[in-house]
């Protein structure tokens, strides 16, 4: 058997703790990384093969063994397992108790140690965990490591839920977390939740304790810490009854985590046999069902971000091994930081463990989603999810996950239909000692302070049929609307209304282009429609900016959402012969450089205060006087005033008009007021920017428009306001039809 290299290089792998004193004696866990080069061989039937011609790094997926394989992630009759082996010494230490953690792999997991069968984990977006003392070799000696996955989800059971995605092509497996080994003595936490609270000032910890003597209590020794100076804030001991229970560690003095202050300490527990650490921030996240807002820490704050697509990522032709890189990775937050986001979405899946840490540390309120798609129609979603079978698979993840004090919202599906994920929810919300908010797709919201999922693409509309004569969002946005294609148009109330609840808006632009500034397969029957067909990339990269800018800026402004966020970051970006629906933002994903023009756009449209120029027509008639309403948000929790300089701009970049008036605003408030603009005589394309300066920085809102001939308005459609599902394989036929 070759031996992998990380294996040998005195236990560089391992992580010891034991800082602290539990009955008298040293806490004992060792901590085995097992992260490496892997060999990786594969098979039609279910044992094992003999030859392990190929290497692969663990964790990622099965595309980057080396040598390279043909077909990965599609159904092939060349294979129907991928097997990963290695190696690992038992260590010379007397621990009893050995867990193997393979932290997520796909398409699910079996593990054999030394020849011996241990166990199966079909869940493919939680933890395994496989119990290995018994079939470890004498310290010293060197043991086999042997784990299978599927190489595809349809050889899995059909209850296991495996991400569906209707805008995938491929589903690629692996080993795609952390593997490692927990090495304690007889007794070893089993489970530890964290219930942190900044308006109790204290932290809620409830502890099970796997192999211990049902006839006696256990001690529980505890410290907490601040985690960037390790000053000590708590220490103290509990003495808990033999199967765990929960106790209270006051922090009167405690410093609330948030966004813009993501302060975190540090918990170290300690009982004979073994020790645990995590960090954590003190926050309070909840939705007001009265004002439709999110709180935090008991105070109103709006939610600005966009989404991260991880598994369409997976299959882009340059991800490489960049999830698995936590430079690429921090530089990825520290962008979306940049660009005023204070949270987002983990769409149709989770990241690796590590990924949340990162959250944790840099300040982002992270929505977790269960990888949930089956569309608008009840009659498409699987008989096989029914409630029985999601909640252990949502408890798995739950308890994988609950310590991140970034995850504020549990997300069970997305754009979904049916009664099971509600049902399960209801069984297994009251596990989470924090009480999160539940999303429950396009079905019903779970509780009056749940929210519901909104994605109003008005822009849509127009895969099936043209604008009108004053452009697309003259349509539709005139006036301050609910965002729609939610739970209430597709899975509605029983008395016909609108659920109250408060809403998510984090899809709402339809709009995508590609990194190389071509219009996907989806959207380019909207830009063929607004644009001359086969533009230069500058065109298409522009236009999706400004529509973009508008459209957010309108969504924030008018405040109907507690969330607006945009879609998305991070996730494929595949042409229009490949079939790629969606596209990420960047141009440049080595160096996480965003597409021209993007920035200063979407920059200007999170930016905390936010403006509308809530003007819509694409023309105007010559000489023109004209009332601009100007609408703007605050959601900086102090007063905001200044001055709004507006620019009458003509083609030639000239000014034609100027004018600055004051603004004040409220502390998380609205304002609103009129400025009038008298037009040129001369017929062209102009735009009006609206500037202000805060703490020495530029920022600009945009409106573009023509003078000339005013087109006759009785072929206006805009009556016709519907926001009717076009869903990927219907496109087709919608343009076909309509040709």
């Amino acid at each position: 058997m070759k031996t992998s290299p990380v294996r040998k290089l005195g236990w560089a792998g391992v992580l010891l703790a034991g800082c602290l004193v539990a009955n008298g004696t040293m806490s004992d866990r060792l901590t085995v990384s097992l992260n490496g080069d892997w060999e990786l061989a594969e098979s039609v039937g279910a044992d094992a093969p003999g030859v392990f011609e190929r290497t692969v790094p663990v964790p990622g997926l099965v595309d980057l063994a080396e040598p390279g394989l043909a077909a990965t992630g599609v159904e092939s009759a060349q294979r129907n397992y991928f097997w990963y082996r290695t190696t690992f010494d038992t260590p010379d230490e007397a621990f009893r108790r050995a867990q193997l953690r393979i932290h997520k792999a796909k398409y699910g997991s079996k593990v054999w140690l030394n020849g011996r069968l241990v166990d199966e984990h079909d869940f493919n977006f939680s933890a395994g965990e496989f119990e290995l003392a018994e079939h470890l070799k004498p310290a010293g000696e060197t043991n086999g490591l042997l784990v299978q996955v599927a190489a595809h989800p349809s050889l899995q059971p059909d209850h296991i839920v495996w991400g569906h995605d209707f805008e995938k092509n491929k589903h690629i497996p692996g080993i795609y977390d952390d593997v490692e080994i927990v090495f304690t003595g007889r007794h070893r936490f089993d489970s530890v939740q964290l219930a942190p609270s900044w308006q109790r000032r204290n932290v809620l910890v409830d502890v099970d304790v796997f192999g211990h003597s049902p006839s006696s209590p256990i001690q529980v020794d505890y410290r907490v810490t601040e985690a960037a100076t390790a000053k000590v804030i708590a220490e103290g001991h509990e003495s808990l009854d033999p199967a765990g229970q929960s106790f209270e560690i006051p922090m009167p003095k405690g410093r609330p985590w948030s966004p813009e202050d993501p302060f975190l300490y540090e918990i170290e527990l300690s009982i004979d046999g073994d020790s645990w650490s995590h960090r954590f921030g003190l926050r309070d996240f909840a939705f007001n069902a009265d004002t439709g807002f999110a709180e935090l820490n008991g105070g109103t704050y709006f939610l600005r971000g966009t989404n991260i697509c991880l598994f369409r990522f997976f299959e882009d032709s340059q991800r490489g091994s960049k999830p698995w890189d936590r430079e690429w990775v921090q530089l990825l937050f520290q962008r979306m930081k940049d660009m005023q986001w204070n949270s987002f979405r983990f769409c149709l899946g989770p990241a690796p463990r590590w990924w949340y840490d990162i959250c944790d540390e840099v300040g982002l309120l992270v929505q977790d989603e269960f990888p949930i798609w089956y569309g608008a129609e009840a009659e498409t979603y699987p008989e096989a999810f029914m409630a029985d079978a999601l909640v252990p698979q949502y408890t798995d993840w739950m308890r994988e996950r609950w310590n991140h004090t970034s995850i504020v919202i549990w997300d069970a599906q997305n754009e979904s239909v049916t009664p099971e994920t509600g049902a399960a929810i209801q069984r297994v919300r009251g596990l989470d000692l924090t009480d999160r908010p539940w999303d429950n797709g396009y079905s019903p919201p779970q509780r009056p302070d749940d929210p519901v999922e909104a994605h109003p693409y008005v822009l849509q509309n127009f895969l099936g049929r043209d604008p009108g004569p004053q452009g697309p969002l003259y349509e539709f946005m005139r006036e301050r609307r609910i965002p729609d294609n939610g739970p209430s148009e597709l899975s509605p109330p029983a008395d016909g209304g609108r659920y109250p609840n408060p809403i998510i808006n984090n899809e709402n632009v339809f709009f995508w282009i590609t990194r190389e500034g071509q219009p996907t397969a989806l959207t380019r029957w909207i830009f063929n429609r607004l644009y001359p067909e086969d533009s230069p990339p500058e065109v298409y990269y522009e236009a999706y900016g400004y529509k973009y800018h508008r459209l957010i800026s309108y969504w924030r402004v008018h405040r109907t959402s507690a969330a607006v966020q945009e879609f998305c970051v991070l996730g494929y970006s595949r042409g229009i012969e490949e079939q790629g629906y969606t596209a990420d933002n960047f141009v440049d994903l080595e160096n996480l450089t965003f597409k021209p023009f993007y920035h200063d756009y979407a920059y200007a449209a999170f930016f905390p205060v936010g403006l509308l120029i809530d003007r819509w027509e694409e023309i105007h008639a010559p000489g023109a006087a004209v009332d601009i309403p100007i609408l703007m948000c605050n959601d900086f929790p102090a007063p905001w005033s200044g001055e709004i300089t507006f620019k009458l701009i003509n083609a030639e970049g000239e000014v034609a008009g100027r004018q600055v008036v004051p603004a004040r605003l409220p502390a998380l408030g609205t304002a609103d007021f009129v400025v009038s603009q008298q037009l040129p005589m001369v017929e062209g394309a102009y735009r009006i920017e609206a500037t202000f300066t805060h703490e020495g920085e530029v920022i600009r809102f945009e409106y573009h428009f023509s003078v000339g001939e005013v087109p006759d308005m009785e072929t206006d459609p805009a009556d016709d306001s519907s926001n009717d599902q076009f869903i990927h394989e219907q496109d087709d036929g919608l343009i076909e039809a309509d040709a």
